[in-house]
């Protein structure tokens, strides 16, 4: 299970303070497979690094589909391989399964 508690990140626009994520609960049953979806800026990629980071921490094994370039550095920080893709350049391995 995965359970996630009050994660809330605030993040300066100018002079502006904007809210991207308040109070977020998130509890997930083991076996299950999630997606993080929203627009731009809405705090995907801050919530996604919070949640690994806090899992490696613990020694979990992670694997993330990467198509945006969003988690090459958490990958780079915790020594970990760092896979993408695109249309011209397909997956070409298994990705759930990393030795």
């Amino acid at each position: 299970m995965i359970t996630l508690t009050n994660v809330s990140k605030t993040v300066t626009s100018g002079s502006e303070n904007l809210t991207i994520l308040h109070a977020v609960d998130l509890s997930i049953p083991g076996g299950q497979f999630v997606a993080v979806v929203g627009p731009s800026g809405s705090g995907k990629s801050f919530f996604t690094n919070h949640m690994v980071r806090s899992y490696y921490e613990q020694g979990t094994h992670i694997v993330l589909v990467d198509v945006g370039h969003s988690y090459k550095g958490l990958c780079d920080l915790v020594k970990g391989y760092y896979f993408t893709y695109s249309e011209t350049k397909p997956i070409k391995f298994n990705p759930f399964f990393i030795c």
